[in-house]
């Protein structure tokens, strides 16, 4: 099925398109969790997202070819099937700005680096991010694990 990442974020109640361009707090918000939704679906090679390039910022995975796309009013309109749609749900539903920002975080560092270890993964991800704690960093980590976003073989590492 095709959809339109701004509409169906809108249609979740994630985000309010109409206010997406703005500047403020709230827009500055609608507009990181566009990307972190654009990076998961750039993660799990979903056309068109996976020919944007990211890199890491000071909020995780970011795209200004993405970026560029939205203030220009481009629909980022993609075919998914049902699978794909509960991951992208899950994953912008889960939890806060936060959890997305460390979540895309772990996904980049594993994207690029999938034979890394848990602990190397953590002190990569601290370098940017010196916030996060060991629990948060668990908790994360087993909640991307269990919805299969990451390996299991990582998982052989301590919890």
């Amino acid at each position: 099925m095709s959809y339109d990442l701004i509409s169906l974020l809108d249609s979740w109640k994630i985000i309010d398109k109409s206010r997406l361009l703005e500047d403020s707090d709230k827009a500055f918000e609608y507009r990181l969790k566009v990307q972190k939704s654009a990076y998961l679906l750039h993660y799990l090679g979903i056309s068109p997202f996976n020919s944007y390039s990211f890199s890491i910022y000071l909020y995780g995975p970011y795209s200004l070819d993405l970026a560029k796309d939205y203030y220009d009013g481009t629909p980022l309109e993609f075919t998914a099937d049902e699978t794909i749609i509960q991951k992208l749900e899950w994953f912008v539903k889960h939890s806060d700005s936060k959890w997305l920002e460390v979540a895309s975080s772990i996904l980049y560092i594993y994207d690029r680096y999938s034979e890394m270890s848990k602990e190397n993964v953590l002190s990569l991800l601290r370098l940017s991010k010196p916030w996060v704690t060991d629990e948060m960093f668990k908790e994360i980590y087993k909640d991307l694990l269990s919805e299969g976003l990451i390996a299991a073989k990582q998982e052989s590492i301590s919890s």
